[in-house]
């Protein structure tokens, strides 16, 4: 339950993310593109595996869906989310909604 719970926030997320990123500047045409496709694929009546076939039929969705938007994400400008690729890339929350936090950890600390 907690797993469906995380990736339902990195899902968000991301989704947020994607948002933004459709309306910034600097998104090269191509992935605005697919961006739409895979809006259209949702919406499409024709899948790959027909609905009907209750699980299965929802999972060629879901696993499609989840792809497209990481292949999309990983493709995106650094420049869009204000941050380098490596920072961004070791973001383990899947947060990118919220780029400029504004929190700075300090990682010292002693074990007792």
């Amino acid at each position: 339950m907690i797993r469906i719970i995380s990736f339902l926030r990195i899902f968000q997320g991301q989704l947020k993310a994607l948002w933004r990123a459709f309306w910034h500047k600097k998104t090269p045409l191509y992935i605005k593109i697919l961006m739409v496709l895979v809006v259209a694929y949702l919406l499409m009546p024709i899948d790959i595996i027909p609905d009907f076939l209750l699980l299965f039929g929802l999972v060629d969705d879901i696993l499609i869906i989840s792809l497209a938007m990481s292949w999309i994400m990983k493709r995106l400008p650094a420049e869009i989310f204000g941050e380098p690729r490596s920072t961004r890339a070791q973001r383990t929350n899947g947060n990118y909604a919220d780029v400029d936090d504004g929190v700075t950890i300090d990682g010292t600390s002693k074990r007792m």
